[in-house]
């Protein structure tokens, strides 16, 4: 059984990666659905 496992560490790897991915992406773009669109409106400053 865990020569099946281990028979291909690369593709599987590949595919958690790309989902990964695919899940960061899809949450950066609902993020900035979420936020209201101002393009005149600056990013807050950090505190200095």
């Amino acid at each position: 059984m865990s020569d099946g496992a281990r028979k291909l560490p690369g593709p599987a790897l590949f595919w958690v990666l790309l989902a990964l991915m695919f899940l960061v992406a899809l949450g950066v773009v609902l993020g900035r659905e979420a936020l209201p669109a101002r393009p005149g409106t600056p990013l807050p400053a950090p505190t200095q």
